[in-house]
């Protein structure tokens, strides 16, 4: 045979195309493996509701993470005394519920971050850093949220309560 006969094209071809899947391999299966671990590293943490904060609205200045007194007014529609920094996420399909979270709480005098999007879930649920649980109950009773928790290491802990708006905020909201 000589050097050009068909045996040895198929040679040729093969050896480029293995050379070719090789290098391939070689570039493409570290960066797989380092999405794969940081995909895993992120859906394992069952706290990681946001990546970052993002503030876009700021409604009121005040700093305060205690409550302020309740006002003389008794009536049941006067919402309960509210101060301090709230954060909003969206972990609802809607991300007009987030806003009009924000809306609502910013209404109230607090100091609002967001809406940003968080991870997805079913109840609407606010958390609290240390020393905020008073605050986030505050701000439960005047969303109508039941579901108040501490919050996870992944939350900013410069903004002491955060709320996430879930699939069932439509219903539990008080019009």
């Amino acid at each position: 045979m000589g050097k050009h006969s068909q045996a040895g094209r198929g040679v040729f071809w093969r050896s480029i195309v293995l050379g070719c899947v090789k290098w391939l391999a070689i570039i493409s299966l570290p960066i797989a493996a380092a999405f794969v671990v940081f995909s895993l590293v992120k859906s394992n943490d069952p706290g990681d509701l946001a990546a970052s904060p993002t503030p876009t609205a700021s409604t009121s200045p005040t700093e305060s993470a205690s409550p302020t007194p309740v006002p003389s007014d008794p009536s049941p529609s006067a919402p309960p005394a509210l101060s301090g920094k709230v954060q909003v996420l969206n972990g609802g399909t809607d991300n007009a519920d987030a806003k009009d979270a924000v809306a609502r709480l910013s209404a109230a005098g607090l100091d609002v971050f967001g809406p940003s999007d968080g991870r997805s879930r079913p109840q609407t649920t606010v958390f609290y850093h240390p020393g905020a649980e008073e605050q986030a109950r505050a701000v439960a009773d005047f969303l109508n949220v039941t579901k108040v928790e501490p919050a996870p290491k992944t939350l900013d802990p410069s903004i002491p309560v955060t709320v996430v708006t879930g699939a069932d905020y439509k219903a539990i909201r008080r019009d």
